[in-house]
């Protein structure tokens, strides 16, 4: 498909298996589980349907990934590029109905998605969730001034980052150590503990070199790092630099829990090898 417009299936517009022609722009059925009762798993990357390590949200989530010249795009005050859109469905309900999506840079009945963004979207409903994509891929390897940090795949859908950095390995060894004062009430009563920061992962020793692994860390990549939800770990972009931010979690009690932030790390200059 030539373009992303509201008029059906263009004139040169490639044909399904069948010879059939999509209504438009067509989307890819993804997953983020595979049942053993549907048979051999289909992904994505083999596929063209299926398993989507993209897809953190549930079964039947329909992905456009497309090339698009955003200069016709419509910019916001902030610079952000946008465009309309709305599902159809061939061979049955047709139209999805209107939405009134917060945020949006004017007033429509249709979603809007940002250029350069992973947008999700659910049929029929007003809300939105706009990601930043992630810049790097399963066994990607960079270069950063002082070491090297390796991102892989270890199970579907799952990045796990090896850093070799001496420098950060005893930056988070030396916050780990640091404690801090938290107040909690509990049955009328008010209570002070100092608390000893921990990291959520461990740093693995070898050869008398440290290294450590870091993992599950995607989930904080919608830019709202740590203010709720469980423990783990952040990866983001700025430029050539990675920022890796940790948040951990600790029992004080059986009824009392405490999630802290462990530390912030920047490596500078990285670069893919």
């Amino acid at each position: 498909d030539n373009h992303l417009d509201w008029y059906g299936a263009e004139l040169v517009q490639g044909s399904a298996l069948d010879g059939t022609r999509p209504e438009g722009s067509p989307l890819d059925w993804t997953t983020n589980e595979w049942p053993s009762s549907w048979g051999p798993v289909a992904t994505i990357e083999e596929n063209g349907y299926g398993l989507d390590p993209m897809n953190e949200f549930g079964m039947h989530y329909w992905k456009l990934d497309v090339d698009m010249d955003c200069s016709r795009a419509v910019p916001d005050a902030a610079g952000n590029l946008w465009f309309e859109l709305k599902s159809f469905i061939s061979n049955g309900p047709g139209w999805e109905g209107n939405v009134r999506q917060n945020g949006a840079p004017y007033l429509s009945n249709n979603h809007f998605a940002q250029c350069g963004k992973a947008n999700i979207f659910r049929r029929g409903q007003d809300q939105a969730l706009i990601r930043n994509f992630p810049l790097y891929e399963a066994g990607t390897s960079l270069s950063c001034a002082g070491g090297a940090l390796i991102i892989e795949l270890a199970e579907y859908g799952q990045y796990v980052a090896s850093v070799t950095d001496p420098e950060a390995v005893a930056y988070f060894l030396a916050k780990s150590e640091e404690t801090f004062e938290h107040t909690y009430d509990l049955y009328n009563n008010s209570y002070t503990r100092t608390v000893t920061r921990e990291l959520p992962f461990q740093v693995v020793v070898a050869d008398d070199e440290q290294s450590m692994k870091v993992s599950d860390f995607r989930r904080y990549s919608d830019g709202s790092f740590f203010t709720s939800g469980p423990p783990g770990t952040s990866l983001e972009w700025s430029g050539n630099s990675l920022t890796l931010s940790v948040r951990s979690v600790k029992a004080l009690g059986s009824h009392v829990v405490v999630y802290y932030d462990v530390g912030t790390y920047t490596f500078a200059d990285c670069r893919a090898l």
